[in-house]
């Protein structure tokens, strides 16, 4: 006689899930996925339950950091089951799941991971925390879960980059007054001496002046100390300065739009306290 096959009924698995067989669990997981019943799928993967994209996701890659990746709510899932792999890192990029959902700016899960005892301390390979990756995801949800639950505000990365600093070079005004309204220090300068004001003055190009950038690169990057220089000319040349990663805004929006959110970036730096 076969076994009845497992279903959702009201939000929950009809029968005991270590009662199943692999199969069962299979099916029923792929069922609790449809309805996005997430406690029913929290107590199929309690019970070893897999979801179809660990068959082939990367072996340098965590389950939990994949699914933060490739499918949020089975993340939600095995977060509610209580895994026990909060903490394990990706191998290149060295991410947690909490690094992870910051990165890719999901503030759900962020807050999930965080409610769920994720150590909010972690950094990856270039030393950025969770608070440095939402800004540079530019979302505020998760900044301001993570300012709650007492983050560094000033915690550098291996550049002596600050979050305030990642806020400025994206030219988010918004998230600059977040950071320093919530007690950020706008002095803070990078381990080279950068300001957060150059951030916002010149972009990417501020981050890649830690990188020692190619001879001919200093004269430009030492102008930022003059604000209103910066804003009165275009958006400088990437390949003239070695770099294609420049801020997609300047692709995006109008250069007047751009120029309006990087004046007021300054603005409230330099009100803030930073340097120019």
């Amino acid at each position: 006689m076969q076994s009845a096959r497992p279903k959702s009924i009201g939000g929950a698995l009809a029968r005991d899930p270590s009662t199943l067989t692999e199969q069962e669990k299979k099916v029923a997981l792929h069922l609790a996925r449809a309805a996005k019943d997430v406690l029913g799928g929290a107590q199929l993967v309690k019970h070893g339950a897999a979801f179809s994209f660990e068959q082939s996701m990367p072996a340098s890659t965590p389950r939990l950091v994949h699914a933060v990746y490739v499918d949020p709510l089975a993340a939600s899932m095995m977060i509610e089951a209580g895994v026990d792999f909060l903490e394990d890192t990706e191998a290149t990029t060295g991410y947690t799941a909490l690094l992870a959902a910051c990165a890719v700016g999901n503030a759900d899960l962020v807050d999930a991971l965080i409610s769920n005892g994720a150590n909010t301390l972690a950094t990856d390979s270039h030393g950025r925390g969770a608070l440095a990756l939402a800004v540079r995801a530019g979302d505020e949800a998760s900044v301001l879960r993570l300012l709650d639950a007492s983050v560094s505000i000033d915690a550098q990365d291996n550049d002596g980059v600050t979050p305030l600093m990642e806020a400025a070079q994206g030219m988010n005004p918004t998230l600059v007054e977040t950071l320093v309204r919530a007690g950020a220090d706008a002095s803070v300068q990078t381990f080279t001496g950068t300001s957060a004001v150059a951030f916002a003055a010149l972009g990417d190009a501020a981050r890649y002046a830690q990188k020692s950038p190619p001879p001919g690169c200093f004269g430009f990057f030492s102008f930022a100390s003059s604000k209103r220089q910066s804003l009165s000319s275009p958006a400088p040349d990437a390949t003239a300065l070695g770099t294609g990663n420049f801020h997609e805004s300047y692709c995006d929006e109008s250069e007047a739009a751009t120029l309006e959110r990087r004046e007021r970036c300054i603005d409230l730096l330099v009100e803030a306290g930073a340097e120019q």
